[in-house]
């Protein structure tokens, strides 16, 4: 698992980082609607993050990373994984539209708990609101508000350090 951790955490990073441009909201062209573009809500599955487990990740400023980046960042990667890079990331995108925290917490490593939802659990009152809301069902974004997944390309092994 700590493998495919590093293999996912590039394409992820890119996502949370580019989310602007990679993941718009803008009106879809006719293209943008394709099926293999549109990341259904119900396809967001997996099990919730507990309400005060996602709390205490998002508030809990995680260590500077200790892994050196170079260029290349790795080697291509095979098939097999980049099917499940693919998968990992259309479901995660799939739970951002079905605004379902707790769900798409969990492909989330602690770092992105923290850049994503930090803000939302940064004080008393708003992690008191933000931990209501995810006991409550969450109301999916509409079509106009949808994440389309434009790209994915890229995907590197990292190995195990």
């Amino acid at each position: 698992m700590r493998r495919f951790g590093l293999i996912a955490a590039v394409p992820l990073a890119a996502l949370l980082f580019t989310g602007s441009v990679a993941a718009q909201t803008a009106t879809p062209s006719a293209d943008e609607n394709a099926p293999a573009r549109v990341l259904s809500p119900q396809d967001c599955t997996g099990d919730p993050m507990a309400a005060d487990a996602l709390i205490a990740a998002a508030t809990a400023k995680p260590a500077a990373p200790t892994y050196k980046l170079t260029i290349p960042l790795g080697e291509a990667s095979d098939a097999k994984t980049r099917s499940s890079v693919s998968d990992t990331i259309r479901t995660f995108m799939s739970c951002l539209n079905a605004n379902d925290n707790a769900r798409a917490a969990n492909y989330l490593t602690p770092t992105g708990i923290f850049l994503v939802y930090g803000a939302s659990a940064s004080n008393p009152q708003s992690a008191a609101t933000f931990k209501e809301s995810l006991g409550k069902t969450p109301t999916p974004r509409t079509a106009e508000q949808s994440l389309r997944l434009l790209n994915e390309s890229d995907v590197v092994d990292l190995g195990d350090n």
